[in-house]
């Protein structure tokens, strides 16, 4: 049985009244003693998009039942995706389940994270073109590495495949655009049992030796429905190189 509906009242938060009463001062300060004019217009924006996040002022979608006539009035959302803790974890919840139920195979991943030297982070996030191609780059040469690996492996035609997001902020909200890669990791048969097909001593995209311990054995999995079960591959996200 659903449970029923509860609205969340945001303008009961801490983090919504620290914003409704000192926005307007933080902006103004910023504005005066910035070279450039305050704070961009996208960050203004995300603050005016979550106060009015929830509001019935601000707009609602009204839902009736056919059956008994109930309604009810639900306010919009901001889908905001940095600023608004209801719509960030939902978001993420949303993203999650996607990935999860429709995209992802049953197999282990390993994750690979991109940074950019201090230098280039302004740069990479005032050009979004360049920043594409950054990002490119990068898979681009993992996924080499990874067929490398593969064909070591006796694997002849082997097909990378990732999901990859990109967060431009840290945890205390500084400029640090970065990458965020899962990466499928095919698993191979050895004497001892399944292990990652890049487990160990080895040398990585980059030329560097790298030391790993050796990836335990994998747990068996639960059936699945969906993609996953019936065994698709993921597509490759780049042209073969």
């Amino acid at each position: 049985m659903l449970g029923a509906y509860t609205p969340r009242l945001p303008e009961k938060s801490v983090l919504y009244q620290v914003v409704q009463q000192h926005l307007r001062t933080f902006l103004a300060e910023a504005e005066a003693t910035s070279d450039h004019g305050g704070y961009p217009p996208h960050v203004r924006r995300e603050f005016s998009r979550f106060l009015a996040c929830g509001q019935y002022a601000r707009g609602f979608s009204r839902f009736r039942c056919s059956d008994c006539g109930f309604e009810r009035l639900v306010p919009f959302s901001c889908k905001g995706r940095s600023l608004c803790p209801s719509c960030m974890a939902r978001r993420m919840a949303d993203t999650a389940a996607h990935l999860v139920d429709r995209v992802l195979p049953v197999a282990p991943y390993r994750q690979w994270t991109l940074s950019l030297p201090h230098d280039v982070r302004l740069l990479v996030v005032r050009n979004p073109d360049l920043l594409s191609r950054v990002l490119t780059l990068f898979l681009r040469a993992v996924f080499t590495y990874q067929r490398r690996r593969a064909r070591l492996d006796g694997i002849k035609d082997p097909i990378p495949g990732a999901v990859t997001l990109l967060q431009l902020w840290g945890s205390v909200l500084q400029l640090t655009p970065h990458a965020h890669s899962w990466h499928l990791c095919r698993q191979r048969q050895t004497p001892q049992g399944p292990a990652h097909p890049d487990a160990g001593a080895e040398t990585g995209p980059t030329g560097n030796k790298q030391r790993r311990k050796k990836a335990p054995d994998a747990p068996p999995q639960e059936p699945v429905d969906g993609p996953a079960r019936a065994g698709l591959r993921p597509r490759p996200l780049l042209p073969q190189v």
